[in-house]
């Protein structure tokens, strides 16, 4: 495990990294700024990450992570499908508005792993982990209300979660 001040320091790392970022653009920002926005010497930056790709997917995924959090009624059994439905709904668009203020740091990323197999397989498979947590929430409540009559029992629960998360990855591309 990580040392909780480990952890911090990182996250200091991952918000200057996407403040410098946003500000200036990928190619404009250079690690000394992002050091200095964190608060910590160059070396440091480099002790969490090999280089400045490293650092952007790194904070790319981190802001995927950040802004799409559920919403605890997502999770809960006392709520009926349809409410569970509409938070999960409600959370990835939330999710969603925040990803899109920094879509310009996301399109940089995306050019920049397209040249570096190792760095887009990272990126993908990390993405593939959210996208497969939300598909798993999605066909879990699917299920419960096909269970309690909620929704139609010839529904394809995983035809209608892929296509539903294909839905949500194309609206922030």
């Amino acid at each position: 495990p990580v040392p909780p001040q480990c952890q911090h320091k990182r996250k200091r790392i991952l918000a200057a990294a996407q403040e410098v970022c946003s500000r200036v653009g990928y190619d404009g920002a250079r690690m000394d700024d992002i050091a200095h926005e964190a608060g910590v010497s160059k070396g440091t930056l480099y002790n969490f990450f090999a280089g400045k790709e490293a650092l952007l997917v790194a904070t790319v995924l981190s802001t995927y992570r950040d802004f799409v959090v559920l919403l605890p009624q997502v999770d809960d059994p006392r709520l009926g499908p349809r409410a569970r439905l509409e938070a999960l709904t409600e959370s990835l668009a939330r999710g969603f508005e925040a990803i899109a203020e920094h879509i310009l740091l996301t399109h940089h990323a995306w050019s920049i792993v397209l040249s570096s197999p190792p760095d887009r397989e990272e990126l993908l498979l990390s993405l593939r982990k959210i996208y497969a947590g939300h598909s798993k929430h999605l066909q879990s409540i699917l299920q419960n209300g096909i269970d309690d009559g909620s929704f139609r029992p010839d529904l394809d629960i995983g035809v209608f979660a892929t296509n539903w998360m294909a839905v949500y990855d194309g609206l922030l591309y």
